[in-house]
């Protein structure tokens, strides 16, 4: 494989938030409204990484940079299974992005973000900066514009490094999300997975249809191979009118247990909706799912709810949110709390590192956008309630956050 140093010249023109994340259902706020004279450093944010543009070029029609940083520093007080009490501070470099998009012989797009931050300090160990690896890198056809297939609105196919996108909470892109992190559902059917495969779009009116085909072998920090099983993923989206809309999506995973790289599970299904009418919005979504032949109390089928509504307080810039998670399995050891931060607290008390059979999570948090999504401050407190075979644990954590995207 290319060395680290070859790698990292080739993506340098990169960024961090590539609109590859932004997925068909969206709860992205609306931006807020900017003056439009170049001195504006709101506009400039926004704008900074188109580079160039021209449809009429028939060799090379556009190239932008995108990237994104996010920080963020959490206080988590509980009690552990064993009836202790346990606190504990972090303070996190979440994300660092760089990538490029580049269109060219009108057909073609080409996507590729990097890592260019690893902060495992919550975990007690190093915080590197530089290359870390490819998070994503896509080439796309677009067969409607090629062949003009004039029934279709949209009609794709992609080859390369994806974002696993399950669930709306995961479709969206981690700049746009309004909660500090995902739920912890989404992010066991997410499992942060960047599966190597190939992917189709194709819509029309209110319909599209996603599937793919992937690899579960993803131990390459670039483009993996096909040697082990494959993956098979499905997705429909419905816009029923201009405020809701439904998807329905579902993965088999036909991997063993021990030879599993990308998901951690059998296969899983989510039904989601989405209603948005400002200054209001609501996003619920069911997940149901099984483990498959894991061991350690990790089998099984498990299942889930997030209901998530919010409220502009000041319309695009002040912005309150609310999210209940409930998670539930038939083994012991199904299902599990989100890494940040309270399975994070393995070191210092008895939390079952986050592993059990029926969690709650409440979460309140407030926005606050400077430029919309390109710049924003997040603060949320989320309280936790976990059932594990050693004992109960409960936990408030408190999170404040900012982050960043051109």
């Amino acid at each position: 494989m290319t060395n680290r140093t070859t790698i990292l010249a080739a993506v340098a023109l990169g960024t961090l938030g590539l609109n590859a994340f932004a997925g068909p259902v969206s709860v992205e706020p609306a931006p807020a409204s900017v003056q439009s004279s170049s001195g504006d450093w709101c506009t400039t944010l926004k704008s900074i990484g188109k580079i160039y543009e021209n449809e009429e070029n028939p060799y090379f029609q556009s190239f932008t940079l995108a990237g994104r940083l996010h920080y963020q520093a959490s206080y988590i007080d509980g009690n552990d299974a064993l009836g202790n009490d346990f606190h504990n501070s972090f303070d996190e470099y979440r994300r660092a992005r760089l990538g490029f998009e580049a269109q060219f012989l009108q057909y073609f797009t080409l996507e590729t973000v990097v890592n260019l931050v690893s902060d495992n300090r919550f975990r007690n160990r190093e915080l590197d900066w530089g290359y870390q690896d490819f998070d994503t890198a896509l080439l796309t056809f677009d067969i409607k514009k090629a062949f003009s297939v004039g029934d279709l609105d949209v009609l794709t196919a992609t080859y390369g490094r994806h974002k696993f996108e399950l669930s709306a909470e995961v479709v969206e892109s981690s700049n746009n999300i309004l909660t500090i992190e995902r739920s912890a559902i989404a992010n066991k059917v997410y499992n942060s997975a960047r599966p190597t495969g190939f992917s189709m779009q194709a819509g029309k009116d209110q319909w599209l249809v996603s599937a793919a085909l992937y690899s579960s072998e993803d131990d390459s920090e670039f483009i993996g191979g096909f040697n082990d099983a494959l993956v098979y993923f499905a997705a429909l989206d419905y816009k029923v009118s201009e405020n809701l809309t439904l998807r329905l999506d579902g993965v088999y995973n036909d991997a063993d247990a021990g030879d599993d790289d990308v998901l951690g599970y059998e296969w899983a299904s989510t039904f989601n909706a989405i209603y948005d009418q400002s200054p209001y919005g609501i996003l619920g979504t069911l997940v149901v799912g099984d483990n498959g032949d894991r061991t350690g109390g990790r089998g099984g089928s498990f299942h889930g709810l997030v209901v998530m509504p919010w409220y502009w307080i000041i319309d695009k810039k002040l912005q309150t949110v609310f999210q209940y998670n409930y998670s539930g399995s038939d083994e012991a050891n199904g299902i599990r709390a989100n890494t940040r931060y309270l399975s994070a607290s393995q070191s210092i008390a008895q939390v079952n590192s986050g592993r059990g059979d029926e969690l709650h999570t409440f979460y309140l948090g407030l926005n606050y956008y400077l430029c919309g999504n390109n710049l924003k401050l997040m603060g949320g407190v989320e309280y936790a309630d976990l059932n594990t075979p050693i004992g109960n644990v409960d936990s408030l954590t408190y999170t404040i956050a900012a982050r960043m995207k051109f």
